[in-house]
């Protein structure tokens, strides 16, 4: 059974989880700064009381040190050559293969390697330089595994795609060309 039948549902429990999460931070004594030499149990417990065995250890992002790793500045993709507008054919537009993988980086010099979701093998993607007006071709080539613990949306939004090319499930893992105009 799945827990939630569409996006909009994950992402208003998820609005209220960590509304929740931050107002405990906030109304924390150490928080407020009193009884802050007063040791807290930190150790969490079940439901029955009996304390929990953590599978991994825990972040504290208060002692996690701030703004220590430098702000990853994403390369600037190059064209791989010219490909013929779908809509003109006379008009060459710049063409770009952007793969999507899953691939694993750093995010934080104190936090093991992270698996993430990125493009062209980098978080964040590349920059993809180009004029106002200027029409271009991507191709979105799709190589992230087929599941997910959370659910996934594949709509390229903003893009002016052909209908089988407009994230369905029932062509998520094909290889989209998607034509961008600005």
């Amino acid at each position: 059974m799945r827990m939630f039948r569409t996006r909009r549902q994950f992402l208003a429990l998820t609005r209220v989880a960590g509304s929740a999460a931050a107002a405990g931070g906030l109304l924390s004594r150490q928080a407020f700064g009193f009884m802050a030499d007063v040791p807290m149990d930190s150790t969490p417990h079940s439901m029955t009381g009996e304390p929990l065995k953590p599978q991994r250890q825990m972040l504290n992002p208060v002692t996690l040190a701030k703004f220590v790793d430098a702000l990853p500045i994403p390369a600037v993709m190059q064209s791989e050559g010219k490909r013929p507008n779908p809509r003109n054919r006379k008009v060459q537009l710049p063409y770009y293969r952007m793969e999507m993988t899953e691939l694993t980086a750093q995010l934080h010099r104190d936090v093991p390697p992270t698996r993430q979701w990125g493009y062209a093998g980098s978080v964040p993607g590349p920059t993809i330089a180009t004029q106002s007006g200027q029409g271009l071709l991507i191709e979105w080539v799709n190589k992230l595994p087929t599941k997910h613990f959370l659910p996934v949306d594949h709509t390229l939004h903003g893009a002016k795609v052909p209908p089988e090319s407009d994230g369905s499930r029932r062509y998520a893992q094909d290889v989209r060309r998607y034509m961008l105009n600005f």
